[in-house]
């Protein structure tokens, strides 16, 4: 009886062991989804919008980019009216998991804008997959939407615009 009382503790302890170790030398990403891209969309005349996921860089954040590029053959000017010029959000369903300026204050200055035929610029926002009360997201897979704020643009009224939705995988 007692050497069964003993082997009934040593597998248990082995046990414990075993999950303690695994669970503390996993090295695995939390992010599966490749670094990922959408195409530029014509959000206002002239100006196409794209989100980028940088997934490579680190193993315990992804990058977004919301990026903007004139489409036009002539110049292309506009206005950005807010600190900072872009938003990321990251949703579950119809639940908004994570918001960039609601984690991550950053202060851009306002500024006009003028890009030659073909360029454009990239606001970045980064994200350590927590949800906006700080706490680590579940897995599965999420949907993000960058915005570009208040480009005033002709007579738009300054009102956000919005790239193409992109879908991202967290865990296996």
């Amino acid at each position: 009886m007692k050497l069964m009382k003993l082997i009934i503790l040593l597998l248990t302890v082995a046990i414990l062991n075993a999950c303690e170790t695994s669970q503390t030398t996993s090295t695995e990403p939390p992010i599966s989804s490749p670094a990922g891209e959408t195409e530029f969309k014509e959000v206002l005349p002239c100006l196409g919008l794209k989100l980028v996921a940088d997934t490579q860089t680190s193993p315990d954040k992804v990058i977004f980019s919301v990026v903007t590029k004139n489409l036009c053959d002539e110049r292309l000017e506009y206005f950005l009216g807010y600190e900072p010029p872009h938003e990321v959000i990251v949703m579950r369903g119809d639940i908004e998991v994570w918001r960039f300026t609601r984690n991550d204050p950053v202060a851009d200055p306002l500024a006009d804008k003028s890009y030659e035929p073909g360029e454009g610029e990239s606001f970045d926002a980064e994200w350590r997959f927590v949800n906006t009360e700080g706490d680590s997201v579940l897995a599965g897979d999420y949907e993000v939407k960058g915005l570009l704020i208040s480009a005033s643009l002709n007579d738009n009224g300054g009102e956000p615009v919005e790239t193409p939705s992109l879908r991202i995988k967290i865990g296996k």
